[in-house]
């Protein structure tokens, strides 16, 4: 793994305290900015969320909420694991905290029940 550069790259950021670069954008802009272009975003939210859904109904199956109300989720991308959390427990409401674009992305993916858990 430690030839991939998507690893080589997690490492410097890691060792730097420094955001990384996208290792698969052409413009080799840091991550942060990549993501302010609205078509990077949603490509790269799009990709997330097939490994976000499988990952999120296995977590929303193992937290136990019992008790709780509320959910907040800080950089919760598109959303995918706040709404596996909310189906799982439907007593429970779960909020996306979000920077711009995703935020947009995240509203319209939640608003159009794009993700079946």
């Amino acid at each position: 793994m430690a030839d991939r550069p998507i690893y080589r790259s997690l490492l410097e950021t890691l060792r730097t305290d420094e955001p990384g670069g996208w290792a698969g954008a052409k413009s080799r802009k840091h991550w942060a900015e990549e993501m302010k272009d609205d078509a990077f975003a949603e490509q790269f939210t799009g990709t997330m969320d097939a490994r976000g859904l499988y990952v999120g109904t296995l977590l929303a199956e193992r937290l136990n909420l019992q008790g709780r109300r509320r959910v907040l989720d800080v950089a919760g991308g598109s959303g995918i694991y706040a709404c596996c959390i909310a189906a799982a427990h439907p007593h429970v409401r779960a909020t996306v905290f979000e920077r711009s674009p995703v935020d947009r992305l995240a509203a319209k993916c939640i608003a159009n029940g794009d993700f079946q858990t």
